[in-house]
C-alpha cells in the first residue's frame, strides 16, 4: 500500500494483526524518496471525520496529528456547481 492516509491506515491495521493472521511482514511503499518532500501542486487538505477519529484515538495519533497539523481556520471552501 502507498504511503499515503489510507495507505499507512491500512499498513497499521495489517500490521497490528500480524500475529493474528500469521502474517510475516507488512510493508508500506512510497513514490518519493522522503516521508517530508512537500510538493504544493499536489497538496490537499485532509479533513478527518468522526470516525476517522476514532481511529486516530485508538493509535494514540490524535494529539501527534494536531501538533503537525495546519489550522484549518483560515480556509474558505468555495462551491462551483455545474449550472452556474
Amino acid at each position: 500500500c502507498g504511503g499515503g492516509p489510507a495507505g499507512l491506515a491500512a499498513g497499521i491495521e495489517l500490521a497490528s494483526s500480524v500475529e493474528k493472521n500469521k502474517m510475516r511482514d507488512i510493508v508500506v511503499l512510497e513514490r518519493r524518496e522522503r516521508a517530508d518532500e512537500f510538493d504544493q501542486g499536489k497538496a490537499y487538505l485532509y479533513l478527518i471525520d468522526k470516525r476517522g477519529r476514532r481511529w486516530t484515538d485508538r493509535h494514540a495519533l490524535t494529539d501527534v496529528i494536531g501538533a503537525r497539523g495546519v489550522s484549518s481556520a483560515n480556509y474558505t471552501i468555495t462551491r462551483v456547481y455545474p449550472d452556474g
